[in-house]
């Protein structure tokens, strides 16, 4: 797919458009060029090019893996390892910069299903289960606490998956409906 001249040129279209209709969005903090590789292709090129529609913000041109030493954040998921700051394999090597900043841009995904705002009921998928939401309140407490500490460390920020349930991936601090906030206690 990504060898494929058409896919590449329709992609750069998307991508084009996607950063002049959204660039003037104020909540847009970061453009992301490519997602754990898929279709990924000439990430430095693709980021530059895209870069010259959007100066002001930062780019991560490879969320996950199969970083190559574009964009500004050295990005990774970490659902399994280790919560740890991971140094840049392309520092001083590949790069024009010396250095970027380190990313954890998916991390969590933390699943309790609420009984009458799945999607999909019965299927569940998450990293780690839990069925009542008081002790997924607390492992999810003392993740998001294990990941802040990283900043010491050079953790330049985090993105916890998700904000909400979807389809049968009841890893959301929403609901796959938008009705219960999961971190809400009700009292």
């Amino acid at each position: 797919l990504s060898g494929d001249e058409a896919y590449r040129t329709e992609w750069l279209q998307t991508a084009r458009g996607a950063i002049e209709r959204l660039s003037n969005h104020p909540c847009v903090s970061t453009w992301v060029v490519f997602n754990e590789s898929w279709g990924q292709f000439s990430s430095q090129e693709m980021t530059d090019q895209l870069r010259t529609l959007d100066s002001t913000r930062p780019f991560v041109a490879t969320s996950g893996w199969y970083d190559q030493g574009a964009g500004d954040f050295f990005a990774v998921h970490n659902y399994f390892r280790t919560m740890r700051v991971y140094r840049d394999p392309h520092r001083g090597f590949l790069q024009r910069r010396a250095s970027r900043a380190f990313l954890i841009d998916e991390f969590g995904g933390l699943t309790c299903p609420v009984e009458g705002h799945v999607s999909v009921p019965d299927i569940t998928y998450g990293y780690d289960a839990y069925q009542d939401l008081d002790a997924w309140r607390v492992a999810l407490q003392e993740l998001l606490a294990e990941v802040d500490a990283l900043e010491a460390d050079g953790l330049a920020g985090f993105v916890y998956t998700q904000v909400s349930d979807v389809e049968e991936e009841t890893n959301g601090l929403l609901t796959y409906d938008r009705r219960v906030n999961k971190l809400e206690r009700k009292e």
